[in-house]
C-alpha cells in the first residue's frame, strides 16, 4: 500500500500559497501579469496545467495501445479513465519538484494515485520520457492552431483587408500604426 498522504503535497501548502501556485501553472509567458487577459485562450493549450494534462492523457493512449495488443487488461484502461478526472497539474508539479525531481515520473506517481499498483505498472514502460512530452505537446500545439491561433489569424487578415479597402483611395503621404497620417 502506498502511503497517499507523502505523496499528496497540496495538503502542505496554506490557501495562499495553492492560489499562487495553481496561478503560475496556468501563466504561458513571462509577461502574463500584463498580458493574461489576451492570452487567456491559448492557457489551455500552452501552460503547464496543460502541458501536465496532456502528458497523462498521452499516458491513457499508450495504454489503450497496450490493452489493444492484449498486454494490458479493459479494467487497467478504466482505472486511468477514471484517475485523469481527479488527478492534479498542481501536485504533479510539486511532486516533479519535490520527491520525483522527474516529469513523467510525477505524473505516473498522481496517476498513480487513483489506481491500483497493477495499472500504475503499466505506464511508460517501453516509451522515453521524451516520447510523452513531445507527444504531448504536438498535441497542444495542433489543437492550438486549430481552436484558438488560426481562427484568430484568419480574423487579422478580415481586418487588414477591410482597412486596405477602407483606405485605398485616399491620397496619403503615409501611414503609421494602421492610421492614415498626412492624407493629402
Amino acid at each position: 500500500m502506498r502511503d497517499k498522504e507523502k505523496l499528496d503535497l497540496i495538503g502542505k501548502l496554506d490557501e495562499r500559497e495553492r492560489i499562487i501556485a495553481e496561478d503560475r501553472l496556468k501563466c504561458i509567458s513571462p509577461d502574463d501579469a500584463k498580458y493574461r487577459k489576451a492570452s487567456e485562450k491559448l492557457s489551455s493549450y500552452l501552460s503547464a496545467d496543460a502541458e501536465w494534462r496532456a502528458c497523462a492523457l498521452i499516458q491513457k493512449v499508450l495504454l489503450e495501445t497496450r490493452v489493444e495488443f492484449e498486454q494490458a487488461e479493459q479494467e487497467n484502461l478504466e482505472e486511468i479513465e477514471s484517475a485523469l478526472k481527479r488527478i492534479s497539474p498542481l501536485n504533479i508539479d510539486l511532486l516533479e519538484s519535490q520527491v520525483t525531481r522527474h516529469d513523467q515520473l510525477a505524473v505516473i506517481e498522481e496517476s498513480g494515485l487513483y489506481t491500483s499498483e497493477d495499472t500504475k505498472a503499466l505506464l511508460h514502460p517501453g516509451t522515453t520520457s521524451y516520447d510523452i512530452l513531445d507527444t504531448s505537446r504536438s498535441y497542444l500545439f495542433k489543437n492550438a492552431w486549430k481552436d484558438v491561433i488560426r481562427p484568430e489569424v484568419g480574423n487579422s487578415i478580415k481586418k487588414l483587408c477591410d482597412l486596405a479597402e477602407r483606405a485605398m483611395d485616399i491620397l496619403q503621404v503615409g501611414r503609421t500604426h494602421l492610421q492614415n497620417t498626412s492624407p493629402v
